[in-house]
């Protein structure tokens, strides 16, 4: 049984989906057809061939692509009976974009197939009282960066987008006009990576994988530019980068090294007032879990230089003289580098107009709780 999802162009309205949805559900084979207007695609399941499902959507004056759906495994915490599983499955369901969930008790896993971003999914958890967990594959780390000359306009970079996107592997594309060059995510055949782009009538060249040994990092980097020389040399300072490529017009870099961290990349780069974050987000090591929460070790921390952190109730106290208490974690409100705090510009304070929140794990009974806010 084949599940295919088709990206569909031009519909503008619910007479549109209806026949859509019509056209394919009238092929034989197609078990289900499910056509979205607000994601402007359709989900079909059966025995059937794709390029039979691509003529029945012309044959309604709309254009069809082929588009490879997103599989998303979570770890759900919290689940202690069917009734819980029932009710994050139906969470998940209402999210637009997806086509297939499946949530296991036994596991604690949710599996949701779509377009539905990870954001969402994970709300849809937290909306029913559990917590969740992306799971990061192995695959979602390895990058490949291909040398594409001859691109020369934005169709051209539309056009390799597109090629690559539907390389079997592939979980993410950024093509880089500028640069002349596109980075590919997902563990992937190089030469099929070269032929795609081959037969698209460009001229590609491998220039490093992570599969071969390099460390790459693309980046996401915010358009407050000051001095682009500035940035490149602060990042070339770190131990294990040798090439740093930026397009500041696209708010791109690209790291390439061995042994280095994102750590000691990204404060590298908030030294230069920049803001930066993974162009592909869950590349990291780390899983984004749906609370956002890192937690900070039980023992004291000791730090080369006394930071002083805000609590909570205004108290001011340096990292080095925490003391051992509960479970106690950083909360944050938005997106950000989860490793520490929020900083000030000055890299020394938190900023007093932001607040702080803290999840206190290990709390049994009110006292528990007056003891905490007391400190």
């Amino acid at each position: 049984m084949g599940k295919f999802l088709l990206e569909v162009q031009g519909m503008t309205c619910g007479g549109c989906v209806k026949r859509v949805q019509q056209s394919l559900e009238r092929l034989d084979g197609v078990e289900s057809a499910n056509v979205d207007f607000d994601t402007q695609t359709a989900a079909v399941v059966g025995n059937v061939d794709s390029q039979e499902l691509i003529r029945a959507v012309e044959e309604t004056g709309k254009k069809a692509t082929l588009k490879k759906p997103v599989n998303v495994v979570m770890t759900v915490k919290g689940m202690t009976c069917n009734g819980c599983v029932k009710r994050v499955a139906d969470s998940l369901r209402k999210v637009r974009g997806v086509h297939e969930v499946t949530v296991s008790l036994d596991k604690e896993l949710a599996e949701v197939t779509g377009t539905a971003s990870a954001d969402m999914l994970l709300e849809a958890v937290r909306s029913v009282g559990k917590t969740a967990t992306i799971q990061i594959d192995e695959q979602v780390k390895a990058f490949t960066v291909v040398g594409v000359t001859k691109m020369t306009c934005n169709g051209c970079r539309k056009k390799i987008q597109k090629v690559l996107e539907n390389v079997p592997g592939v979980t993410g594309v950024f093509v880089s006009l500028a640069e002349q060059l596109a980075v590919v995510q997902g563990n992937v055949d190089p030469e099929v990576v070269i032929a795609a782009i081959a037969d698209a009538g460009k001229s590609p060249t491998i220039l490093h994988r992570s599969l071969d040994g390099d460390l790459i990092l693309p980046l996401t980097i915010s358009s407050n530019w000051s001095d682009s020389k500035k940035v490149v040399s602060s990042v070339l300072e770190v131990s294990g980068v040798r090439e740093v490529r930026v397009q500041p017009e696209e708010n791109f870099m690209l790291v390439i090294g061995a042994d280095f961290s994102w750590e000691s990349v990204s404060r590298s780069i908030e030294l230069c007032d920049i803001d930066a974050t993974e162009l592909f987000p869950g590349a990291k090591d780390e899983s984004f879990t749906s609370d956002e929460v890192v937690t900070i070790p039980q023992t004291p921390i000791i730090v080369e230089n006394e930071i002083p952190v805000l609590f909570a109730n205004g108290r001011e106290e340096s990292l080095h003289q925490t003391s051992p208490v509960t479970d106690v974690s950083w909360r944050r409100e938005v997106p950000g580098d989860l490793s520490k705090p929020p900083r000030s510009p000055n890299m020394n304070v938190m900023d007093e107009s932001s607040s702080a929140h803290l999840k206190v794990t290990g709390m049994t009974c009110s006292s528990c709780v007056g003891i905490v806010e007391k400190v």
